[in-house]
C-alpha cells in the first residue's frame, strides 16, 4: 500500500475509534494523542514491541485514552471495521510477535500520526474552553 493510501486509511481509523471529536466548530484531535503516538514509536525502538503495546493498552495514570491508539493500530493492520477490545492488539502481539508484525505496527503508527494532520489539534485547555462555550 502506498503512503497516501495508508494516510487515508489512518484518517478513517482515527474516526472509527473516536479519537476524532467534533465540537460543532469542526473535527479535531487532542494534541496529547499526537504526543502519545510519537512516544509509542520511540518506546518500540528502545524497548520491545510487547512491552510497548502492553503499556499503551491501558490508560494507567495518563490523561489520554491511549488504549484508543492501540485499537486504531489493530484496526489499521487487521482491516477490522467492527468494534474491538482495548486489548485486541496486545492479544494479537502475544500470539504473533514477529519482526514483520513489528514493522507493520510501526508503519501503522506512522500513518496514524500523519493522519492526525488532517484535523485541527487542540490542547486540553482549548477543548475545555470550547466545552464551556
Amino acid at each position: 500500500m502506498i503512503q497516501d493510501e495508508k494516510i487515508i486509511k489512518a484518517i478513517k481509523v482515527l474516526d472509527d475509534v473516536k479519537i476524532v471529536k467534533d465540537d460543532g466548530n469542526g473535527a479535531y484531535i487532542l494534541k496529547s494523542f499526537r504526543g502519545q503516538i510519537s512516544s509509542f514509536g520511540a518506546l518500540i525502538m528502545t524497548g520491545t514491541l510487547l512491552s510497548a503495546v502492553a503499556f499503551y493498552s491501558s490508560q494507567g495514570g495518563s490523561n489520554v485514552e491511549r488504549q484508543k491508539l492501540m485499537k486504531a493500530i489493530y484496526k489499521f493492520i487487521k482491516d477490522d471495521s467492527g468494534d474491538v477490545k482495548d486489548t485486541a492488539l496486545l492479544e494479537y502481539v502475544i500470539h504473533n510477535n514477529t519482526v514483520e508484525l513489528k514493522k507493520q505496527i510501526i508503519d501503522a503508527a506512522i500513518a496514524i500520526k500523519l493522519g492526525m494532520n488532517a484535523y485541527t489539534l487542540k490542547s486540553d485547555e482549548q477543548k475545555k474552553e470550547t466545552d464551556n462555550d
